[in-house]
């Protein structure tokens, strides 16, 4: 495959069979050439699950491994509506906004611990070589715009005791999530910061996962509570 990013076109040639498995054709394929390209015109991919209520989404950032597809997960079985487990997409002109494309959401084969109903769900390898379930996220309805204009974030940390949320100053948040980029978000590195900004100016916290995901939620629903009162 060739992507050029100066004339916003990609070519790839198939093996026929990678065709019939929706999974790493649509996944694999399209979805890494497409979004190589999109990042390209203003689109800058940030690695968070983004959990929306209404006009206002949580976004929560981290290493990997530090639980946001789970916690996407519990939100999702909640009844919250889950935009990604995994990336979004920030622009910034004309108007700050941050996007979704994913219908479907990577959850850690490890995961079934918590939530057995899982266990059942498609297995497939990734292209980085991770095993995960594959589970449908929400319905997007027509009237649902795949973006939000406004979000604030959360740094998630693994604690062995129940903290509260802290909140944390833009800056630190900025600092923190440029110093902790995982493999191929860091290619953006001279450029998050700007859209970081953005966004922990409108609310930042570190975020200490204890417990089940589903124990969190609550922390989880006081913070989009404070981002919808701070809107209003």
């Amino acid at each position: 495959g060739l992507a050029d990013t100066s004339a916003l076109a990609a070519v790839v040639l198939l093996q026929r069979g990678i065709l019939g498995d929706d999974n790493a054709f649509r996944y694999g394929v399209l979805d890494t050439l497409t979004l190589f390209l999109v990042t390209a015109a203003d689109r800058l991919p940030f690695h968070a699950a983004a959990i929306r209520r209404g006009s206002n989404a949580l976004l929560l950032t981290g290493r990997s491994g530090s639980g946001k597809s789970t916690l996407a997960y519990a939100a999702l079985r909640a009844g919250l509506f889950v935009m990604s487990d995994d990336a979004v997409y920030v622009q910034l002109d004309p108007v700050v906004r941050i996007w979704s494309m994913r219908s479907r959401l990577h959850i850690p084969a490890t995961a079934a611990a918590h939530f057995p109903e899982i266990a059942y769900a498609n297995l497939v390898e990734m292209t980085n070589g991770k095993t995960k379930h594959v589970v449908q996220a929400n319905v997007i309805h027509q009237s649902t715009l795949p973006f939000v204009e406004r979000a604030g974030i959360c740094i998630l940390s693994r604690s062995d005791t129940v903290r509260p949320p802290e909140p944390i100053s833009p800056d630190d948040a900025v600092r923190e999530i440029e110093a902790s980029l995982d493999p191929g978000f860091d290619r953006f590195r001279s450029t998050v910061g700007d859209a970081m900004r953005h966004i922990a100016a409108v609310g930042a916290w570190r975020l200490h996962v204890s417990g089940t995901p589903s124990s969190m939620l609550p922390q989880i629903d006081h913070l989009l509570s404070e981002l919808e009162r701070t809107a209003s």
